[in-house]
């Protein structure tokens, strides 16, 4: 695909931000200071050396030695300060550009990260955002080369027309020659950050999977996975480097090339008189650093054909469109806790995954979702949750259509407990502080006590303090689960919304905290996904669902015998228990 280098600079410049201004002129100094300038001030004194030396000119050693300190302060001075401020701009551009993409990433649809590995993410956030750096570097290097050689040429011409043509011409030769080579390099490079992006999928399946891995000898399985991603990037990039190479094959003669044009024609041009010593000084002098300058260049489009590379994936992650501020779905004011009526919804957009869902729970009244696995109980929870929006249908809550609240609103309104809740990386206090920001100590500590979480965490060395690891690894399933209680606890919201909450629980911790659940679940409004009978039958209304669809809905009594897929289930699941449960 050809690529528009003028659109690629503008998403560039766009993906800056307002650093992008200050970069572009530090560079632009740096272009006209350290490069123009300074290969002036070299070429000027040594044309005044040798026409001291030549000419016995008496001035020209006092001009010598101004040019010589100009050079030395262009060299000593300018161009170490100009380099640190553009460092530290680059800095500036590339932790903001950081915080930009977590805070879009926080702002993506559940879908995004349903469909995208994990690995895949962190690569474009570590990665690609490094490769943006080095479009940063680029892009000042390309300003600073094209700066001075605006700049020279008009001095060359000064000093011979005939000579700044040829330097000229050279360069132009070169620059053709290598834009021929260079369009395959983007392709490449593009392909290089997609496999880097597949290894560190590979490696976090590795990591995160760990357990499964060893307990079913899948190491060999894991391990050429990854040889072959290895494999693959190391004859992609390969492929690079044989490219590069013509393209610093072309560097290196048309250097040479450029040196002997000017050694040859100014020698010409000297035994014919018609060149004077001392400008063939300042011309090999300055048209060396005229032919590096063309050098430089012409190996810049290879270097932003890498950079461009990292700066297309931050862009088609920065392209990903963030979830509406409001999901557009309609309902009306009827008092009620939640009411959903007519919903639909597909992953997919294709199939359905539940198909005309209509439910209703009273304020402080509790629901609860039955069915087998795959019947679309999850699901809904997590549109009730906020999580993803409904393709069709209403939803109303507390009185209002679920479209009249910001998300910001809504899920401040919700407190939501999965069957597997996330665990973050720090203490035990951290993680149950997240139900609430703002929350005191005690606060927590009654919500754990109320979670029955205190019991594990007082038996620990450093108790609230205690750090769980990444995803809680050092603490079990019910632990993990206990705190996750705690936060809905914590949060004390309007609604509640429980997954299989207590599903991680041994028999003796679910049994401790399913008094405490139960007391919660009558002072909210709740919807539960129940696998406890206890739980289903004091529940203000049972909806059997069975392939996205209500089935059936009303009492234990009212359904044991008008839904059979609910009698079935019962006896399946339920029966053997219920005297125990009671």
């Amino acid at each position: 695909m050809k690529r528009n280098f003028f659109k690629d600079f503008s998403r560039f410049a766009k993906l800056c931000g307002k650093e992008s201004r200050m970069l572009f002129t530090i560079a632009f100094l740096e272009g006209i200071i350290s490069g123009a300038l300074g290969t002036i001030f070299q070429a000027q004194a040594l044309k005044y050396i040798i026409a001291y030396f030549i000419d016995k000119q008496s001035n020209a050693l006092a001009n010598a030695f101004i040019m010589i300190v100009l050079t030395v302060l262009v060299g000593f001075v300018f161009r170490p300060v100009l380099d640190y401020f553009g460092n530290v701009i680059v800095s500036k551009i590339i932790a903001s550009l950081r915080i930009r993409l977590y805070e879009h990433l926080t702002k993506l649809p559940a879908s995004y990260f349903a469909g995208t590995h994990s690995g895949d993410i962190a690569a474009r956030i570590n990665g690609d955002v490094d490769a943006f750096a080095g479009a940063c570097y680029t892009i000042r290097s390309f300003i600073e080369s094209i700066i001075p050689a605006i700049v020279l040429m008009p001095y060359l011409l000064v000093l011979d027309i005939r000579m700044a043509l040829i330097i000229g011409l050279v360069g132009l030769a070169f620059l053709i020659l290598t834009a021929k080579v260079i369009e395959p390099l983007r392709i490449r490079q593009k392909k290089i950050r997609s496999e880097i992006a597949k290894m560190s999928v590979s490696a976090t399946d590795g990591i995160m999977g760990f357990q499964v891995i060893k307990s079913n000898n899948l190491e060999e399985k894991f391990s050429n996975s990854f040889k072959e991603h290895a494999g693959t990037l190391l004859n992609t990039e390969r492929d690079f480097a044989r490219v590069n190479a013509i393209v610093g094959f072309f560097n290196i003669f048309t250097w040479c090339a450029g040196e002997a044009f000017i050694a040859i024609f100014g020698l010409v041009f000297v035994l014919k008189s018609t060149l004077a010593v001392t400008n063939l000084a300042a011309l090999v002098s300055a048209g060396r650093s005229v032919i590096g300058i063309f050098t430089d260049f012409s190996s810049l489009p290879v270097q932003l054909q890498q950079a461009f590379a990292g700066v297309d994936r931050v862009q088609e992650l920065c392209d990903i469109e963030p979830e509406p501020e409001r999901y557009p779905i309609s309902g009306n004011f009827e008092d009620c806790g939640i009411s959903v009526k007519n919903l639909s919804f597909s992953y997919n957009k294709e199939t359905k995954v539940l198909n005309n869902i209509s439910i209703n729970a009273k304020r402080g009244k509790t629901i609860a979702l039955v069915g087998d696995s795959g019947s679309g109980k999850t699901t809904l929870i997590k549109i009730l949750a906020g999580i993803y929006c409904a393709d069709e249908g209403e939803i109303t809550v507390l009185g209002r259509p679920l479209g009249d609240y910001t998300l910001d609103e809504y899920r401040k309104k919700i407190a939501y407990v999965p069957q597997n809740a996330y665990i973050f990386d720090g203490s035990i206090e951290e993680n149950i502080s997240y139900g609430r920001e703002g929350a005191s100590l005690n606060e927590i500590k009654l919500a754990a006590q109320k979670s029955n979480a205190e019991l594990f965490i007082l038996q620990k060395p450093a108790q609230y303090d205690t750090p769980v690891g990444e995803r809680g690894i050092k603490l079990s399933g019910g632990e993990r689960q206990r705190i996750a209680i705690a936060r809905a606890i914590l949060k004390n919201s309007e609604i509640l919304l429980l997954d299989e909450a207590t599903s991680s629980l041994d028999s003796e911790s679910e049994l401790a905290i399913q008094e405490t659940l139960d007391s919660l679940i009558q002072q909210h409004t709740s919807v539960v996904v129940a696998h406890r009978l206890s739980t289903i039958i004091n529940a203000d209304c049972i909806y059997m669902m069975q392939k996205g669809k209500i089935i059936g809905f009303g009492k234990h009594e009212q359904l044991l015998d008008s839904c059979i897929k609910y009698r079935e289930l019962y006896y399946r699941l339920f029966a053997s228990k219920e005297g125990q449960s009671k």
